[in-house]
């Protein structure tokens, strides 16, 4: 059976999803959800049909914390290396550059996008 939330694959006898915690309605069927396609992601097919790589199994609170300690390190965290890279180099320079005004979007922006992304609500830039 798959989950109607994340279309990560359930116990038939679950109640709730254990990827995403979506509960799960008794009427599902075994087959994959409606325009399912088949994701390189752990948990394989993603409801919405596209073939983005979520994080799988991250603590959302962690990826934030780890991201309000040292920008990109909640990127690092979540196995979405790139944009780790692109926040933490954007906010080293771009700190530099306005005199630390850019520092603080690019620290808040890490937080907000780590916690999301480890809550599988935004994919990893793969």
């Amino acid at each position: 059976m798959f989950c109607n939330q994340c279309g990560a694959v359930i116990e038939n006898s679950a109640r709730f999803c254990s990827a995403c915690g979506n509960s799960v309605v008794s009427a599902q069927s075994n087959a994959s959800p409606p325009g399912a396609s088949w994701n390189s992601a752990p948990g394989g097919f993603h409801p919405n049909g596209n073939s983005q790589s979520f994080a799988q199994g991250k603590s959302k609170y962690l990826a934030l914390v780890f991201s309000l300690i040292i920008v990109g390190l909640g990127q690092f965290y979540n196995g979405d290396f790139k944009k780790g890279v692109f926040m933490l180099v954007g906010a080293v320079l771009g700190g530099m550059i306005s005199l630390s005004a850019l520092w603080w979007v690019m620290a808040l922006w890490s937080a907000l996008d780590a916690y999301q992304v480890a809550n599988g609500t935004k994919p990893l830039w793969k």
